[in-house]
């Protein structure tokens, strides 16, 4: 049911909608971190309840607990580009918008940059890495899926000729 107040208000219908969306790269390496450490600390809890050490047991599965948690919360999910932001996408609930105001230039990343950088680093693959160079603030590495994609699109939306919405 419509509220009265957003009968009265139509730009309360209207709900904002991001230019493009992309999702987050991951190479290889990136997944068996990811599946890999998990997996070992959940063996090693698995192994102490085996041999009946309860305290160890329950150590490490707590340590596999916040080990899957920290994971969740910090990998990229994917990047959103908005006509006034980019919204890098992490586990919910978190994510983290960098203005369009604040971006002086944003270009493809070498692979050393995806590894070793001076800033927010969420990149996850090296071949699609992209650098946001920002004038106010720190300056971000991620890896959306499709890096030349991605660049056209935000280098149109900051110049205010949004790219067409594509699924």
């Amino acid at each position: 049911m419509v509220s009265n107040e957003a009968i009265h208000q139509p730009e309360m219908l209207h709900k904002p909608a991001p230019v493009r969306v992309f999702p987050a790269a991951y190479d290889w390496w990136t997944w068996l971190l990811l599946i890999g450490v998990p997996t070992a600390v959940l063996c090693l809890g698995v192994t102490a309840a085996v041999m009946e050490d309860g305290a160890a047991a329950v150590v490490v599965f707590m340590g596999f607990a916040i080990n899957t948690l920290v994971f969740w919360l910090v990998m990229p999910r994917r990047y959103e580009v908005w006509a006034d932001k980019i919204r890098i996408v992490l586990g919910w609930p978190v994510a983290c918008n960098i203005p369009m105001t604040t971006i002086a230039e944003t270009r493809p990343a070498s692979a050393i940059t995806a590894y070793v950088y001076w800033g927010f680093r969420f990149a996850t693959h090296r071949k699609t890495a992209v650098e946001i160079r920002r004038s106010k603030g720190w300056s971000f590495v991620i890896s959306p899926s499709d890096r030349d994609e991605f660049i056209r699109v935000v280098t149109e939306t900051a110049k205010g000729q949004p790219s067409q919405v594509r699924a």
